[in-house]
């Protein structure tokens, strides 16, 4: 019987032969004379695909190079040309066109209006909305990911379009994948007027009409705002970046076949012509959900929303939108999620706004109550840490800056974005402070007196919310004259003369409600009408807030 170290020398001379006998074999093969016929070049291999599968509509381009280098095999240069293509030149169009054909034969009942029919066509890698098609994508290219028309798909599409009579545009969604498959979520295209203030002239016109997108972060919310309707439904899920992104992309998409279809007289006809013909201008993550408990997913899609590499404005033949906005246009609102708050300010540009609501730890706790783990004083170190207020020589430097904000006794849906700056960039930067006034509980002189205590180190505007209803609500808007002296009280620093010594007064405005009929676009008013939100719902039970402050 062999012994071990016998049977060990010779499984090393057998595998030392094979070894030697491929060798011999390879030297054969490559000395041996080609063929005289040519092979039939064979088809790419199809990439090697992550699982689950991630849409490139909605990925930052950063990680697009990577993807387009270790899954496509494709060199990282690539990844721009795509993300020039699926956004400049509307690549990313293909599906939301074939989801305005969706909502132009489903419309939802209750006074949707059906968006304009879009040309059929099959989604593929190359196409656009027009008669050009992007150049540079080699055929070879185009042969290897033409199957994977999955990757362009972004998880949403148009079901409907509902419109207020101002003007004001709910973009109903139908999200098809991921964590809220099955439920829809909506967008608000939201027009401002053009501005008429006593600043412009003849010589200085005013600038033009802004038209903002509100888009939605998560289909319902878990949040419980008392005074919300979202809140009712609760969270079904969150969307990917892939979704929110989907949102601006078929905006834009509808907002440009309007336009083609119907020329400059697209343009005409005042307010009531709404978003017709025009630009989005800005991005508001206002819409259902918080955001900042969808943290990772709302800064790619600000990261891409916002990135000016994607190109665009040529004109000619091969006409290209501008798909870049400025961080300065972008604002995303939270209820307060203290970790969460940090962390986007050191990952993307955005604007900030906080839905402070009640500045009273025990008002804020009960009309917010989900936010009741990071507290009023917890969230005001924050922000002086985030956005620390600065020695002014004069009043008026407060207000600064242009964009949308000053003094005047209402503004349009945010103040003054443009006048806040991005981190690294040298400039001041601000959070916009949001306060829904609910009659009765949080709208009195003291809560203001308190808003300006909470105020006192941050780099802050001020932007109230009159209540919108909606049935089931046990809530009511507070009158007119009470937001008034409301926002007179903030803006002029307390009720003694010239505000308390060393405090002094903050650009304070007015929320315009838009979109606040039957179409149910106005803030507080997306999601499914009929339903007490639950924090309402046991604020009924408990014999409400009555005088708290």
């Amino acid at each position: 019987m062999a012994t071990r170290a016998q049977q060990h020398r010779r499984r090393r001379r057998e595998a030392c032969a094979v070894a030697s006998a491929d060798a011999q074999a390879a030297v054969e093969a490559s000395t041996a004379t080609p063929p005289t016929a040519t092979a039939a070049p064979s088809s790419p291999p199809l990439p090697l695909l992550p699982s689950p599968l991630r849409s490139l509509i909605g990925m930052p381009l950063e990680e697009l190079e990577d993807f387009v280098e270790h899954h496509l095999g494709e060199p990282r240069l690539r990844a721009r040309q795509l993300f020039r293509w699926l956004y400049a030149a509307g690549g990313a169009e293909v599906f939301a066109a074939g989801g305005a054909e969706a909502a132009a034969a489903a419309a939802p009942d209750g006074g949707a209006d059906d968006p304009p029919a879009a040309p059929s066509r099959a989604p593929s890698w190359g196409a656009a909305p027009g008669p050009e098609r992007q150049d540079g994508f080699s055929a070879a290219f185009l042969a290897k990911v033409s199957p994977l028309t999955s990757l362009l798909d972004p998880g949403i599409e148009l079901a409907g379009v509902r419109s207020a009579a101002d003007g004001t545009r709910k973009l109903l969604f139908r999200v098809t994948s991921g964590a809220a498959q099955g439920r829809t979520v909506d967008a608000v295209l939201i027009p401002s007027p053009p501005s008429s203030s006593s600043a412009s002239s003849a010589a200085a016109p005013p600038p033009p009409p802004r038209l903002t997108l509100c888009v939605s972060s998560q289909a319902g919310c878990a949040m419980g705002c008392a005074f919300c309707l979202t809140g009712a439904q609760g969270l079904s899920g969150s969307l990917s970046s892939a979704q929110i992104v989907g949102q601006l992309v078929a905006a834009r998409q509808l907002l440009r076949r309007e336009q083609e279809e119907g020329g400059e007289g697209s343009r005409e006809g005042g307010e009531g012509a709404g978003a017709r013909g025009r630009e989005i201008t800005n991005v508001v993550f206002m819409g259902q959900g918080e955001p900042l408990d969808n943290l990772d997913a709302v800064v790619d899609s600000v990261r891409v929303m916002t990135d000016p590499r994607a190109g665009g404005g040529g004109g000619g033949a091969a006409r290209q939108q501008q798909w870049s906005l400025s961080p300065n246009r972008v604002t995303v609102s939270t209820v307060g999620l203290v970790p969460q708050l940090r962390s986007l300010v050191r990952r993307c540009d955005a604007q900030v706004a906080l839905s402070l609501h009640a500045a009273s730890e025990a008002t804020r706790a009960r009309i917010v109550p989900a936010t009741s783990r990071h507290g009023v004083e917890e969230m005001r170190r924050a922000l002086e840490e985030l956005f620390p207020r600065r020695r002014r020589r004069g009043r008026g430097e407060d207000e600064g800056g242009g964009g949308e904000g000053g003094s005047g006794p209402s503004s349009p849906l945010l103040a003054a974005p443009g006048a806040a700056a991005t981190p690294g960039r040298g400039k001041r930067r601000h959070v916009l402070i949001e306060m829904t006034l609910l009659s009765g509980i949080n709208d009195s002189d003291g809560d203001a007196e308190l808003l300006l205590d909470f105020l006192s180190g941050i780099e802050a505007k001020v932007n109230l919310i009159p209540w919108n209803p909606h049935p089931g609500s046990p809530f009511s808007p507070p009158a007119a004259e009470r937001v008034e002296a409301f926002r007179r009280f903030v803006l002029e620093g307390g009720a003694a003369p010239g505000g308390r010594e060393g405090r002094g007064g903050r650009v304070c405005t007015v929320r315009m409600a838009r979109g606040a009929d039957e179409a149910m676009a106005a803030c507080g008013q997306l999601g499914e009408v009929g339903r007490v939100p639950r924090a309402a719902a046991r604020l009924l039970e408990g014999g409400g807030l009555g005088g708290a402050v």
